[in-house]
């Protein structure tokens, strides 16, 4: 069969232009792709965003229910809670932590901060003051030098508080052994009647001060000083119930003062109680 001139032409232009329009499909398709590409990781990061968004939002509200839990003593439900919130932690979060079992508990005083506490240890206050009805006073918040969180206090009178739920003394689950805080002297002349109410009395002192003895201006009567305080750094106070108030195991203590006269209050933070297993 002969094929004309003309039909030879048609073909030839035909497959020409056909070669022509795959020529460039590949890259329209790489347009396409790259498009494609583009959308899923602006959906990604919203979704990324929107997820982080929800879990930050839950955290924060277990964490309320954490403060809540504490603030009425109970003290299962609260570590129950914060031990939640560890795990929700990504790795980022908790390499930092040596010792201790979260940073979580942010805000079982704060709403958004994340703490270290030992495994030990149960906070009391860290940052929200809110959390309790002071009586003699509000502490001062005190914002340059902080321990841990976002703030400090500063004493501005015989500042107490009494618990919703006392407290035991002794050994073993659901009881403290001591109280712990930290404390900071911006001068040597600074100082601090700290005070623990035990079965119904105020009689369980421990003053603090930078000089060679307590000389605060509130000088209830205290059953032990810690003095020669160093000036311009954290110090760890520790107050054995047993060993330093004489507390017997049993004993209960629903409140507590951070007190000072005037402007000789020391700074202090990151109030909590110490625990310990029975042998």
């Amino acid at each position: 069969m002969r094929i004309s001139t003309a039909t030879l032409v048609l073909t030839l232009c035909f497959t020409a232009s056909l070669v022509a329009e795959e020529a460039t499909l590949p890259t329209a398709v790489q347009k396409s792709e790259a498009t494609f590409k583009e959308e899923v990781t602006k959906i990604s990061k919203k979704v990324e965003n929107d997820l982080s968004e929800a879990k930050e939002k839950y955290i924060k509200a277990l964490e309320r229910e954490m403060k809540n839990a504490t603030r009425k003593g109970d003290i299962k439900t609260a570590i129950a809670i914060r031990d939640i919130v560890k795990k929700m932690q990504s790795p980022s979060e908790t390499s930092n932590k040596d010792t201790g079992r979260e940073k979580a508990v942010t805000d079982l005083f704060g709403e958004t901060h994340i703490y270290t506490q030992p495994d030990n240890s149960t906070p009391l206050l860290l940052d929200d003051l809110s959390i309790y009805k002071w009586r003699g006073g509000k502490p001062a918040i005190h914002k340059e030098q902080v321990k841990e969180g976002s703030v400090a206090f500063i004493p501005t009178g015989n500042n107490h508080t009494v618990f919703d739920k006392p407290y035991s003394i002794g050994k073993g689950e659901g009881k403290f052994t001591k109280i712990a805080f930290d404390v900071y002297l911006t001068e040597k002349e600074k100082c601090l009647n700290f005070q623990l109410n035990i079965n119904g009395g105020w009689n369980y002192r421990t003053g603090l001060d930078g000089r060679a003895k307590y000389l605060g201006k509130l000088a209830y009567p205290r059953k032990r000083n810690i003095c020669n305080l160093k000036v311009g750094e954290w110090q760890t106070i520790e107050i054995d119930f047993s060993k330093d108030f004489n507390a017997k195991p049993g004993s209960t203590f629903n409140a507590m003062a951070f007190s000072a006269k005037g402007h000789e209050g020391l700074i202090y933070d990151n109030v909590r109680l110490i625990s310990e297993l029975e042998e």
